[in-house]
Parts: C-alpha cells; structure tokens; sequence
C-alpha cells in the first residue's frame, strides 16, 4: 500500500512538473509574441530610405519579434541587401532597437553585357544591377577583359581608378552630376551632362577645371553642346572658354 501511494505521488508530481513546463512554454511563447520591435532608428543609410531598410531586412512581420532578433544577431545571420555591406543591430529596450548600417563604397560603374556594375575606388566590383540605380556616372571608354564579382576590373591602365576616384570626388564636392564620363586611351575626360559635353582634357589641374566648370554652367542653362576646358591655363586670368553649339 505504500509503495503504491509514492508511485502515485511520484505521477502527480510528474504531471504537475508537465504542467508547470507547459505554462512555462506557453507564457515563454506568449512573451516572444507580445514582444516585437516598434520603434527602430536607422543609421549611415542613404541609398534606402528607413521604411525600405526595414523591410528588407525584416521581410516578414514575425522577423520583428525582440527573441528573434537577438537570436539572428547572435547567430550573425543578416539578410543580403544590394549595395549594403553589413548591418549591426542593437536592442535598447523589449520594442526599441538601433540599427548601423555600413553602406558599400561606390564611385561609379559600367556597362557590361546588359548589366551596370559598380566599382569602388580600387576598381573592384562591388554591386550589379540591370538598370543604374545609383547617382554615380557612368564610365565609358575603358578598356577591360572581363568582369567578375568582388574582384578587381582588369584594365590596361591602372591609373584610370585614381582618375576616376579624383574626378567623381570633385564632382561630388562641387555638387555636379555627369551621366557619364568617357576617357580615352590618355586618361582625357569628357563629361556628359544632360545636353552639355564637357571637354576637361587630362588630369592635370582637374581641380581647377571642375570649378570653371561649375562657374559656367548657370550661363549654359538650356543650351546644346561642348565646352572646351581642355584648353585651362593657369597662368591666363580672364580665360575665354569655347563653347560648340549643337
């Protein structure tokens, strides 16, 4: 009799441990449901705007869960975002995180076999899409064999990287856009803006060149054709541009 009432003690306390694990799981659950980020600060992302950013790395509503987030960090298992080089979330509350986003390194692309590929500033392609996405120009003119993903373009000249990083930084400074940009065999630019061609030459007082450039073009404002700024000395004070009409 009484080894029967401690077996029948022993499956009570087995079914209320049951019991008691069951609640646990099911207020465990209830908690990883409840808690889901809601309010989120995004970090160094200029290429997305913040809602775009958040969908793409939270696709499903489920991906906003507090647990799961801290899991996925942990685990560093990060969605593949176009042009995004990585991401650090950190948890600041139960709902509030803070997200750092380090963006790619873009200065400008090529066209090849019907998709642009973007390069950094070594010439090494970090990005490729269909259409140009990026407010970057185009470099045409180069002279390359082949292009592969996350390796460098190979070129005849090593110097055009170093041409294309300077001008794309002066440009960018001076708050210009080119569409595209040509170079021939010299490394002598030209620029593509809108219906202005710009012959700058090459790369010497580049500097120089870009704001002449940027002083003239209020005046050529709904005007065809090539200005000539290969012909920049600097020794010459007044300087008389030409200007090609189309």
């Amino acid at each position: 009799m009484g080894k029967k009432k401690i077996r029948i003690g022993k499956i009570i306390i087995a079914f209320l441990l049951v019991v008691v694990l069951a609640l646990l799981a099911v207020g465990g659950y209830l908690f990883v449901q409840d808690t889901t980020l809601t309010t989120i600060t995004v970090e160094g992302n200029e290429h997305y705007s913040d809602a775009e950013f958040l969908d793409l790395i939270f696709p499903k509503e489920e991906d906003r869960q507090t647990f799961r987030v801290w899991w996925n960090e942990r685990q560093g298992e990060h969605e593949d975002i176009p042009f995004i080089s990585s991401y650090e979330i950190t948890l600041t509350g139960l709902h509030s995180a803070e997200i750092m986003v380090y963006e790619k390194s873009i200065v400008a692309c090529l066209e090849y076999m019907g998709s642009i590929m973007y390069f950094d500033k070594d010439g090494i392609v970090v990005e490729s899409t269909e259409t140009n996405t990026e407010d970057v120009p185009i470099i045409t003119g180069i002279n390359f064999s082949q292009i592969v993903m996350y390796q460098p373009i190979k070129v005849e000249n090593e110097k055009v990287f170093t041409a294309v990083l300077g001008l794309t930084q002066l440009l960018s400074l001076n708050e210009l856009r080119a569409e595209k940009v040509y170079y021939n065999k010299n490394l002598e630019a030209r620029l593509y803006m809108g219906d202005i061609k710009v012959e700058l030459g090459g790369t010497e007082y580049m500097e120089e060149k870009v704001l002449e450039l940027r002083g003239m073009l209020p005046k050529l404002e709904g005007k065809a054709g090539t200005l000539y700024l290969d012909s920049y000395d600097p020794d010459v004070k007044n300087p008389q541009y030409r200007f090609k009409p189309e």
